[in-house]
């Protein structure tokens, strides 16, 4: 097992309970894989351990092996970065088990630690889930929806504050003087068919254009 020590046993036993299923197969893996120059050993770990080849290699190292290399160069100078990524990560596994859990309680501040380095994903290879989410509650869920780019649930709006701010808007009314009683303007006839202005008939001038009838 990853960190197990004989003359530990007892520490060993609460710490594996602590950690993930996988983590010594994917401790074996990153043993075994040589990063520069080596294509296919890349590509291989890739489809067995996507999450962590992403972490590992980058997206740009990841492109080069997809669409062919157009810098070696700068490949040479990403699969240096990606060797001292995969150096770095194995030697925090082989602490995790002894850092993890002391006497047989778990560690919040050094797993939290871990968990923020690595994320979601990765954490998922090295500690149980019940285990995440005792040291981050759904933090599983909120970075995995955040990495994937998926819309952030939208809160029910308030309908009783809605209410209580349309109550508060009233009228605005234009101050009477005193003595000057305010009485409700008359509504408008509405017009029936008799009282319907009429057209004038063909060949017949408008009456306001009748000089007489202006002068009269």
């Amino acid at each position: 097992m990853v960190g197990q020590h004989p003359e530990d046993e007892p520490i060993s036993n609460a710490a594996q309970a602590a950690l993930s299923d996988k983590l010594d197969h994917f401790s074996e893996a990153l043993c075994m894989l040589y990063i520069k120059d080596n294509l296919s050993g890349r590509n291989k770990f890739r489809e067995k351990w996507p999450e962590a080849a992403q972490f590992i290699f980058s997206d740009a190292l990841i492109a080069y092996d997809n669409e062919g290399v157009t810098d070696r160069e700068h490949r040479s100078v990403l699969e240096n970065d990606a060797e001292e990524r995969r150096a770095a990560l194995l030697e925090k596994i082989t602490e995790i088990p002894e850092k993890s859990v002391d006497s047989g309680a778990l560690e919040f501040d050094y797993v939290g630690e871990v968990l923020d380095t690595y994320g979601p994903k990765i954490s998922l290879l090295l500690y149980k889930d019940d285990i995440i989410q005792r040291v981050r509650p759904d933090f599983i869920k909120k970075v995995s929806a955040k990495e994937q780019g998926e819309p952030t649930p939208k809160t029910e709006p308030d309908k009783t504050a809605k209410n209580a701010v349309s109550e508060d808007i009233k009228p605005i009314e234009t101050p009477v003087p005193e003595g000057v009683h305010k009485t409700p303007l008359p509504e408008p006839p509405v017009p029936t068919e008799d009282q319907s202005p009429k057209k004038p008939e063909k060949g017949h001038l408008v009456e306001l254009f009748n000089p007489l009838a202006i002068a009269a």
